[in-house]
């Protein structure tokens, strides 16, 4: 996994634990036990981070729509 992704990831997890407020460069850096700065060598700002989350739910509510549809008539209703 790259520094990237796990960024995204702790950042995730501080949103569904803390709320948006929870998610500070800082508590993500304290988290993977690195310094603040060293976020924006993978993420430039705390924009690009939200992006990145965004995109992650888009991923995987795909892939959960394409689970349900799979072998099924009624692609509507099974979504």
């Amino acid at each position: 996994m790259s520094r990237r992704d796990q960024i995204v990831d702790v950042a995730r997890d501080l949103l569904e634990t803390h709320g948006p407020d929870g998610v500070t460069m800082r508590a993500i850096a304290n988290r993977l036990e690195i310094r603040a700065p060293s976020l924006y060598k993978h993420i430039a700002d705390k924009h690009e981070l939200e992006v990145a989350l965004i995109a992650q739910g888009f991923t995987e509510q795909a892939t959960a729509f394409t689970a349900a549809i799979d072998d099924t008539h009624d692609p509507v209703t099974a979504i």
